[in-house]
This record gives structure tokens, sequence and C-alpha cells, in this order.
């Protein structure tokens, strides 16, 4: 195990662009960038396509990996203790991979952290399941930090761009204040 290393996982397509902007912004050695095969059209050290889990998020149902997927997953972290998730809940791979990383605590010791982005309230199912998901993640003591895209309804509506690129903003604070906790970007 690779104790002094953080991987920096992305989980879906709206912390796939966030990452790949706060890569822009650091030197960021271990990054792995998570999708579903037909969003992401190559597979190495860096990106992971995960097969159609056999279902979609809907409602309180969370479809699990396929088993290859979570053996090339597992793979792809057995290394490193600690995680930093970038993930969009309520999409499809964001709430699916979070899921997973949720339950791998449970099977050895690792430390997560969590950057969420949660649907709009008119997004009523996803937004129930995320919120449910944000709660069971507290419950497992993993530190989650939600970036909440209700409040910001009225900037959204203005400029979709700019709305997005704020949001990113939000995301890469986080960061930046884990990367001041040295211990956690080493």
């Amino acid at each position: 195990m690779n104790n002094d290393k953080t991987l920096i996982i992305a989980a879906g397509g709206v912390a796939v662009s966030t990452l790949e902007k706060i890569s822009d912004l650091y030197d960021l050695d271990n990054t792995l960038y998570i999708n579903f095969s037909t969003e992401i059209n190559k597979e190495d050290d860096h990106h992971m396509m995960i097969n159609n889990t056999g279902g979609i998020v809907y409602k309180n149902k969370i479809p699990p990996l396929t088993d290859s997927s979570r053996r090339s997953l597992h793979k792809k972290i057995q290394s490193f203790n600690k995680l930093i998730l970038i993930t969009g809940l309520g999409s499809n791979c964001g709430t699916i991979i979070t899921n997973e990383l949720a339950s791998l605590t449970l099977m050895k010791p690792v430390n997560i952290r969590v950057i969420a982005f949660l649907p709009f309230s008119f997004e009523c199912d996803r937004r129930e399941l995320s919120l449910n998901l944000v709660v069971r993640l507290k419950e497992k003591g993993i530190t989650i930090h939600v970036i909440d895209h209700e409040p910001n309804i009225d900037h959204y509506s203005a400029s979709t761009n700019n709305y997005f690129e704020m949001q990113t903003l939000k995301a890469a604070a986080i960061f930046q204040n884990y990367q001041r906790h040295s211990h956690w970007l080493s």
C-alpha cells in the first residue's frame, strides 16, 4: 500500500470535467477519470470505462457495478489508502461509483474525502437518492463536501456556462483546502 500518495477520482460527467479543470491548476500525479464506456473512448492508468451496470439509478435503487468493473476499480485503487472522490450524485456513474467506494470502506482501511454535486430540486428522484447517499456517507464517517445546485438556480438560468464554471471554482476551492493539508495530497 502506498501510504504517502492520494488518488483523486472523478466519477461521472460533471466530475470528469471538474477534475480536468482542477488538473489545469495543479500538478496532479494520481488521477482516475471514470465514466461509462460510451462517454470515455480510452482506458489506461488514468481513465476507466465502466460497463453498463444492467440498470440505471432510479428512485432509491442503485444498481451494482458489473463484476468486471468492480475488479478493475479495486485494482486501480488498491495501492492507495487515501482517496479524494469528485462526483455528481444522482447521475448513474457518479452515484454507482460513490456507492461502491462507500462499501469499500467496510472491506479495507481507506480514508475517503468526497466533493459531491447535488442535482436540482426539479430532479426529484435523483435529488432524493443523492441526499440519502450523503446521509449514508456521513454515517460511515466519510468526509463529504456538498455543492448544491439548488441555492444557485437563478444563476443557472442566466448563463449555463458561467454557472457551471462557478460550481467548478467551488470544487477547486475545496480541493485547494485539501492541498493545504499536505498529508492529503503528498
